[in-house]
């Protein structure tokens, strides 16, 4: 049973821990007893007293525990009893970037994490790669102050679960935290576009919904895709926010290039076919982007949606909200709105029944991608699977976001609570993992 407590510092004694007798036997401790005292990857022997000085949300613990526990004053702890040890925590990670640097620019929109503190507690710490001292098991970086709502920096040692927001960790680096604190470190950023794809291709449950896609060779294989495929999508294989795409359309002798992140369009004249393979040598590289067929949206109406999971505190998926827009070649930007009933048949021209069977389509499409990734063995929490369904009710998968996605579509579209409360699950899973429930 968990029991949700403020520590004081009011025992003189050294190496103790004094409970509330109601809290202490909820633990099993009913005389004075001694117990491994657990938080995060370090562990520490104490006697445990009941104390009826204190009060039932309260436990009294000696400075040297506190010390050897590193254990921060100013979060609300919860204890439980795990097999012989007394736990406390959760004590969760949030490993935000490779140098202090990076991570002091995300430390305000890490605070979105725990408008809902309440219902998460424990401990929140933030660091980053540079700071991971991997003889001691120890790192330093800032621990949230829910008193102060503010940051704190300090060095503590590895919490109890991690959750990977950079793409700048390695491998190396993942099965290093696994070796110390298990399978309680979720998102590896090294699982690209193509190797996702590759594994969803053999898919029976989603390869149907696949485009045809093909890992960039060269500017002639590109060339002669463009030749059949009129509409087309070449992107990095990998999934960060500086990475290049381009979509590529035919209008009578030219193909129109558009840089996805600018919306500046180039027209490259495809008789001449130097002209293409400079502009295709200048963008892409061999091995790093992959090339997919694209809907035509000049003759075909779609709109183009974001289907966002994450896992609850049971582990279990669930949707975080359906986001969309008109799709179009020829608008930068298209109002943003939430995916329901009613818009794909506003949308779409379709009957209240088409609708209701489009949406429950799309949310089984996002859940069964989301496990057929993870049947590989990667472990993740969040994904954002974005696909296309047209005016024919047919729907594409063409990309899909696994590690930490946004989720503030949801606030463009005016859905505050969506984003807060799929940031909260995200936590909450985190505790989980961190051992509390």
């Amino acid at each position: 049973m968990e029991i949700k407590i403020m520590f004081t510092n009011e025992i003189t004694r050294e190496g103790c821990l004094s409970l509330h007798p109601r809290m202490a036997k909820t633990l099993g401790i009913v005389h004075p007893t001694e117990r491994l005292i657990k938080f995060g990857n370090l562990t520490s022997m104490a006697k445990i007293y009941p104390s009826s000085y204190l009060q039932l949300n309260e436990a009294g613990i000696s400075g040297d525990l506190m010390d050897k526990l590193s254990l921060p004053s100013g979060c609300r702890l919860e204890v439980q009893k795990t097999k012989n040890e007394i736990q406390i925590g959760p004590f969760i990670g949030i490993l935000a970037g490779y140098n202090k640097k990076s991570i002091n620019q995300k430390l305000i929109d890490l605070d979105d994490y725990l408008l809902h503190y309440r219902d998460i507690k424990g401990a929140i710490f933030v660091f980053c790669i540079e700071n991971i001292d991997k003889v001691n098991h120890t790192l330093t970086g800032y621990m949230y102050n829910p008193r102060s709502k503010s940051w704190e920096e300090g060095t503590y040692p590895y919490p109890s679960s991690i959750i990977v927001m950079t793409g700048s960790v390695s491998n190396k680096w993942i099965q290093h935290f696994q070796s110390v604190i298990g399978d309680n470190v979720y998102n590896n950023f090294d699982l690209n576009r193509w190797k996702m794809y590759q594994r969803l291709v053999d898919s029976i449950e989603i390869k149907h919904y696949l485009p045809s896609s093909l890992i960039y060779e060269n500017p002639e294989q590109l060339f002669s895709f463009l030749k059949k495929n009129p509409f087309a999508v070449v992107k990095s294989i990998y999934m960060t926010k500086s990475s290049t795409a381009f979509t590529f359309s035919r209008e009578g002798f030219y193909i129109v290039a558009k840089n996805m992140k600018n919306g500046k369009t180039t027209k490259i004249n495809c008789v001449k076919k130097d002209q293409s393979y400079e502009f295709f040598s200048k963008h892409f590289k061999e091995g790093k982007f992959i090339i997919q067929e694209f809907l035509n949206v000049n003759i075909i109406q779609a709109i183009h949606l974001q289907a966002h999971l994450v896992k609850n505190q049971d582990g279990e998926w669930e949707s975080a909200g359906i986001f969309g827009k008109q799709a179009t070649l020829s608008e930068k930007h298209s109002p943003i709105f939430k995916i329901d009933k009613d818009t794909l048949k506003n949308g779409l021209k379709f009957s209240d029944l088409i609708s209701e069977m489009i949406l429950n389509e799309i949310l089984h499409i996002a859940l069964d991608v989301v496990k057929v990734i993870e049947k590989s063995g990667d472990h993740f929490a969040t994904a954002s699977i974005n696909m296309m369904v047209d005016e024919r009710g047919r729907i594409q998968v063409y990309d899909i976001h696994h590690c930490n996605p946004s989720y503030e579509i949801a606030l463009i579209a005016g859905y505050p609570e969506l984003y807060y409360n799929a940031l909260k699950t995200n936590m909450l899973y985190a505790k989980k993992l961190a051992g509390f429930y």
